[in-house]
């Protein structure tokens, strides 16, 4: 008799258990269903942690923002990304390969799957690489083609053909209906939820269609895609996670309409910048919900009257990247430094023979959008021409390959330059903002002098960790100013070292993305 008590008694406990371990282990998924639309779905808010949001010391210890990819994700194991696209070629993919695959296979905390259909994965799309085709070919993959079920297919303005989610004709009864068996056992039940299981105040679907998942699109290409290309896709993404997606976020090198060189009156060449992008404004859909008034107020409208609500296509802020430190080039460095037995505290104070170098020959790339850098070339040379010539040791040329070569490969006599000069200048192409010149020169330890950013890459600052020149007759002063002013030009050096070497490794880049806050609005 005391043995079936003892039964009895473990029985519900060990049910209890099993209960535990079942719903701690259990898949995103359902954690999302089970809430309909609330604000604790992946990514109820969102940017980055060390990058986009808090700081780097954030990051490293895995604090995640408000409004973050992965807000509800435990952190006991490391987390999974899907990169779109799979596979690129290796001479071409530059940034893929230096920023995104590296540094999630770099980061502690990161870790690439090859799996489309995981659902503990985060997905990340880089856009120049991955066409709007492609990555909407590997969407309605994940979700089981899904949204082709819907009954209204719209031309968009771009030409081709958008799906578009008619929530009116939709129910789960209806989806689960015209699936064919065969497609309903690819698609896991949670993911079928209809449109009109649950509804706001308004009338207006509150939950999606699908389970939703965490999509960050990065967009590194050099003048945008995200306004024409993209736009597409992030109606599809809208669509099919319904009015209230907090799962796609949006990160571009383009934050200004572009920017534009010219020379003035004096024959000195300048740069006007184009205004900040607004992409609330231009990365948004009307939506038309009723207006519901209280009948004692005086300036009551007609009940059922329709508003208009600017809507955006996704989630918090659009961040803005820029590019990191490649782990190619700092092995490099590392190397050379071995070979000149210095060690890394020593590469700000290591022995320099040259005084200022940028690296652009006048008249280079003319059909490269160079007329900016041939200007900053050209007053450097001015410059020399002006002092005794011996007194400085001032260069101005192409060391090492450029374009697809100079951005898969590093050349040794372009990484011994770096460390050979006290001062690298760099400035930028005459169409738009970032390169990779800036935090290459901030690896190597020189003080480095920049034409302004908009904005700078995160946490660096001017007079603190760079020097921005703002028009020529500025780069001459800071020129001559700091050949002429050791100890400064020293400590300037030594705080963007730490900065760039602390904060822009491939890894952090991929970690600020992922686990970012992007409720408000950061430098990469």
């Amino acid at each position: 008799m005391k043995r079936l008590y003892i039964i009895l008694f473990l029985c519900p406990c060990l049910l209890l258990v099993q209960i535990f371990l079942l719903l701690s282990n259990r898949d995103v998924s359902s954690l999302l269903l089970s809430s309909t639309a609330s604000s604790t779905m992946i990514g109820g808010g969102g940017n980055t942690s060390s990058s986009y949001a808090s700081t780097a010391a954030e990051t490293r210890q895995g604090r995640r923002g408000p409004l973050s990819p992965l807000a509800s994700r435990p952190s006991r194991r490391k987390q999974k990304v899907y990169v779109l696209p799979v596979s690129y070629p290796k001479h071409e993919q530059s940034e893929h390969k230096h920023f995104i695959l590296d540094g999630i296979q770099r980061s502690q905390k990161l870790e690439l799957t090859k799996d489309p259909r995981d659902t503990d994965a985060v997905w990340v799309v880089n856009a120049g690489r991955c066409p709007c085709d492609t990555f909407r070919k590997e969407f309605r993959n994940r979700i089981g083609n899904v949204t082709m079920l819907t009954k209204t297919t719209t031309r968009s303005k771009y030409g081709d053909e958008s799906i578009r989610t008619n929530s009116s004709s939709i129910t789960s009864s209806s989806i689960q209906h015209a699936l064919s068996s065969s497609l309903r056992r690819r698609i896991p039940s949670v993911f079928l939820r209809g449109h009109h299981d649950h509804q706001d105040n308004s009338g207006n679907n509150a939950s999606p269609l699908i389970a939703p998942w965490s999509i960050i699109i990065m967009d590194w290409t050099d003048e945008g895609v995200l306004l024409e290309d993209y736009r597409p896709c992030l109606e599809e993404i809208f669509d099919t996670f319904g009015d209230s997606n907090k799962n796609t976020f949006v990160a571009t090198r383009t934050i200004l309409r572009g920017r534009y060189v010219y020379s003035n009156e004096a024959g000195e060449t300048r740069v006007e910048y184009g205004e900040p992008i607004n992409y609330s404004q231009e990365l948004s859909i009307l939506k038309h919900h009723p207006e519901r008034h209280d009948s004692s107020s005086p300036n009551k409208s007609a009940e059922g009257k329709n508003k208009t609500l600017v809507v955006p296509l996704f989630t918090g802020h659009v961040q803005p990247i820029r590019y990191g430190i490649r782990s190619d080039l700092v092995n490099k460095i590392n190397s050379l430094m071995k070979k000149q037995e210095v060690n890394e505290v020593d590469i700000v104070k290591k022995v320099r023979n040259g005084d200022v170098i940028h690296f652009w020959s006048i008249g280079s790339g003319k059909n490269w959008y160079g007329k900016f850098r041939s200007a900053v070339s050209q007053t450097m040379r001015d410059f020399a021409g002006v002092i005794v010539p011996t007194k400085w040791n001032i260069t101005t040329e192409e060391i090492g390959a450029r374009k697809k070569t100079g951005r898969n490969s590093v050349a040794d006599e372009y990484a011994t330059a770096l460390l050979n000069y006290k001062i690298v200048v760099v400035a930028q192409r005459d169409n738009w903002e970032g390169h990779y010149r800036l935090m290459e020169a901030m690896a190597g330890g020189a003080l480095v002098l920049t034409d302004p950013m908009h904005p700078l890459p995160r946490g660096i600052e001017d007079r603190s960790h760079v020097i921005v020149y703002n028009n020529m007759t500025e780069l001459k002063d800071y020129l001559k100013y700091y050949l002429e002013n050791d100890e400064e030009r020293l400590a300037i050096a030594k705080h963007g070292y730490i900065a760039a070497m602390s904060n822009h490794r491939s890894w952090n880049i991929m970690e600020n993305v992922v686990f970012g806050d992007w409720s408000k609005s950061y430098s990469a």
